[in-house]
């Protein structure tokens, strides 16, 4: 009599998985995880024993405390644009892809904040505060297919963090579970919150704190942006005219100030020309001669005589 084999760790994640309801996506062949093997840190690579996609933060909480229970560890994937290898896969682990949560919840454009899904694209938070005239200052080279949870996870910058800051710095609360799926928040929707600056824990801790399921973010007002002159109004100022001059020309035509343009400077002829004629409101002064009160030369250094 033969003896029933025992069911390996991903045949019982896998039961666990088809029971919840409603199920999340699985991919369970090694065909199909081959795309979940590394992220933008393509030196290294490594096949998961399960990818787990859910749509939503119930959903995420019961893979996180279904793979508490079988001893089996999780890490979480964004968009896998990363060059850091913070979403590479264990072998013996379950890679948990957010990619799905892709929702925004809630804008408040009075408050300049947006609560919106990990899975939410960079550019998407930016387009959702367009319409009040605010962006989301953190743009990463990857803006336009990054993750906001990853952006959160990796504490990503780009060429606005040297005024407006890092990730860490445009973020107001975080909220998602940590090892036992336990379901936390962090930060505060106030200006400042009460305790701990736990914002500045999790951002940047690549996952190993916290599964992100749901991010607010802070909105800054847009900045003012240069105007350039457009070829028909460069090919209707005279010749003689500076472009400068010809931006002043357009802009007093449409009705702007002529002061928001920068004025061209007057050529070294003309400042030296400008230095010696008399000023009109005060007569000019007729050059007087003062005498020095200082001894001179002859006084203060007499030659001797010799005899």
């Amino acid at each position: 009599m033969s003896a029933v084999p025992r069911p390996t760790t991903k045949q019982r994640l896998l039961e666990s998985l088809a029971r919840l309801d409603p199920a999340p996506a699985v991919f369970a062949d090694d065909e199909d995880l081959k795309p979940f093997e590394t992220d933008g840190f393509i030196v290294r690579r490594a096949t998961p024993l399960l990818a787990v996609l859910p749509e939503s933060e119930a959903q995420a909480g019961a893979v996180v405390r279904l793979c508490r229970a079988a001893g089996v560890p999780v890490v979480t994937r964004g968009a896998g644009t990363g060059v850091s290898g913070g979403a590479i896969p264990r072998e013996d682990g379950v890679l948990l892809v957010v990619s799905k949560m892709r929702r925004v919840l809630e804008v408040d454009p009075l408050a300049r904040q947006a609560v919106v899904e990990p899975g939410v694209r960079n550019v998407q938070v930016s387009e959702a505060a367009a319409p009040a005239g605010l962006f989301y200052a953190p743009d990463p080279s990857s803006q336009s297919v990054c993750s906001i949870g990853g952006n959160v996870a990796e504490n990503s910058g780009g060429v606005h963090c040297l005024k407006y800051g890092f990730t860490t710095h445009n973020v107001a609360a975080v909220r998602g579970f940590d090892g036992e799926g336990e379901l936390l928040e962090v930060g505060s929707r106030a200006l400042d919150g009460p305790g701990y600056d736990l914002i500045a824990l999790v951002t940047g801790s690549e996952g190993n704190l916290m599964v992100i399921t749901r991010v607010t973010v802070a909105w800054d007002s847009r900045a003012a942006r240069k105007r350039c002159c457009s070829p028909r109004s460069m090919a209707a100022a005279p010749r003689s005219m500076t472009p400068s001059r010809a931006h002043a020309r357009s802009s007093s035509a449409a009705g702007r100030p002529r002061s928001a343009w920068r004025r061209t400077k007057p050529s070294a002829r003309a400042c030296g020309a400008r230095a010696r004629a008399p000023s009109p409101r005060s007569p000019p002064s007729t050059p007087t001669t003062t005498r020095s009160t200082a001894p001179s030369r002859a006084a203060a250094f007499p030659r001797c005589s010799t005899a």
